[in-house]
């Protein structure tokens, strides 16, 4: 008859033991560190009046233009309104870690502007990437 030596039997016990209590299930939670997030800017192709509101003193615009690639998503559309220009730049926020195909996105983002005086002529400017935009607009 044979025996099992001391450190076999251990073994023996441990693996069945583990075995009986479900396997070797270990869960583990991955904490991402907090990165700073840097914003760029992007390619813009044009941009139109959708919608004008002269009794409220709102606009609708639409800007359109494309991402670098689709790990850039649109974080925020900036709008500033001085006198008689109207500043707007789509920021783009990129996921380093988001593998993915090398090709551009188009995007198509609406831009709500209030507080805008009646019988006045305004320049819409768009800052991208590539260029700046300029277009003229009036609220009668």
């Amino acid at each position: 008859m044979r025996t099992l030596n001391n450190s076999k039997a251990k073994w023996l016990i441990f693996v069945l033991l583990m075995e009986a209590l479900g396997g070797f299930n270990v869960s583990c939670e991955y904490i991402k560190e907090k990165r700073s997030v840097s914003l760029t800017k992007v390619v813009v192709d044009s941009v139109r009046v959708a919608d004008l509101d002269a009794e409220k003193g709102e606009a609708e615009l639409v800007v359109h233009g494309v991402l670098p690639n689709p790990a850039y998503a649109i974080d925020h559309v900036e709008v500033k309104v001085s006198d008689a220009e109207i500043r707007i730049t789509p920021w783009a926020m990129h996921d380093p870690e988001k593998v993915v195909i090398m090709m551009t996105v188009p995007f198509v983002e609406k831009c709500k502007v209030t507080k805008l005086a009646r019988n006045r002529k305004y320049s819409i400017k768009v800052e991208g990437a590539n260029m700046v935009i300029v277009q003229p607009m009036s609220l009668p």
